[in-house]
């Protein structure tokens, strides 16, 4: 997850010395060239029952909103053991963050959907 964490950071790096210091939602070009160097090294397991499957990004009306899709491996975990808390920990996390603020600041929403690896079950 280091590892992505630091790909994100630098790409987004990229993007905000091309551009002025102020906030600015990506367009659509800056969207798929996220998209495209997050997934090129996907998939990529997170720990040992969660793996990074795919991210996308659309931009519509000037909001870009970006997602990560993540596959968990229910053969191995218990979903009841899951705390329904699980996706808000994980993002807030993902917000609070000093590394990933750069990115943040680039997209409207970021969202991080969670399915069953077997079943194909939303969380």
């Amino acid at each position: 997850m280091r590892n992505l964490k630091t790909l994100i950071f630098g790409v987004c790096c990229c993007f905000l010395m091309s551009v002025d210091a102020s906030a600015k939602v990506f367009n659509n070009k800056e969207c798929q060239f996220l998209v495209n160097n997050v997934n090129k090294n996907l998939p990529e397991q997170v720990d040992t029952v969660t793996w990074l499957i795919n991210s996308t990004c659309l931009v519509h009306g000037g909001k870009a909103e970006f997602t990560y899709v993540y596959h968990i491996d229910t053969t191995r975990i218990s979903v009841k053991s899951l705390p329904k808390s699980f996706a808000k920990r994980t993002i807030r996390g993902f917000c609070t963050n000093p590394d990933s603020r750069v990115f943040l600041n680039g997209v409207t929403k970021m969202r991080m959907d969670y399915y069953d690896k077997v079943s194909g079950d939303f969380f």
